[in-house]
């Protein structure tokens, strides 16, 4: 069985159904990526994350995973994250950071990348 929406990488425009999964802080960080482009450093940071928790690697055509499709698989992964908020964010961070060094001449981060979740600028607090 097929499923035709899916992706063999979580795709971009998939971030928005992951906002209500989490509390406050999550829901600022994807609504932070949603208001850049999908070339933006924290773009590809997220998606990086994603690729990483949800195991896109190991996915393949012939995987339940790869049937349920990458909206059903993120929204999963996400809900099932172990982890508080505060760690997601700081997965993040990790990503960010693998970015910013693994393509150096990408445009600087907005805002610049900040040593720790903590000190991402979101309406809520991590809790």
């Amino acid at each position: 069985m097929y499923h035709p929406t899916a992706d063999l990488l979580f795709p971009h425009g998939l971030i928005g159904e992951l906002r209500d999964l989490r509390g406050p802080a999550w829901a600022d960080l994807v609504d932070h990526v949603l208001s850049l482009d999908e070339a933006e450093p924290d773009s590809l940071a997220f998606l990086l994350m994603m690729v990483e928790l949800g195991e896109c690697l190991k996915c393949s055509s012939e995987s339940y995973k790869f049937m349920q499709g990458c909206a059903v698989c993120g929204s999963r992964t996400i809900r099932c994250f172990k982890g508080s908020d505060e760690d997601l964010l700081l997965r993040f961070e990790q990503a960010r950071r693998r970015i910013q060094e693994e393509y150096p001449t990408v445009a600087p981060l907005y805002p610049p990348s900040p040593p720790s979740a903590s000190r991402i600028e979101f309406t809520h607090p991590v809790s």
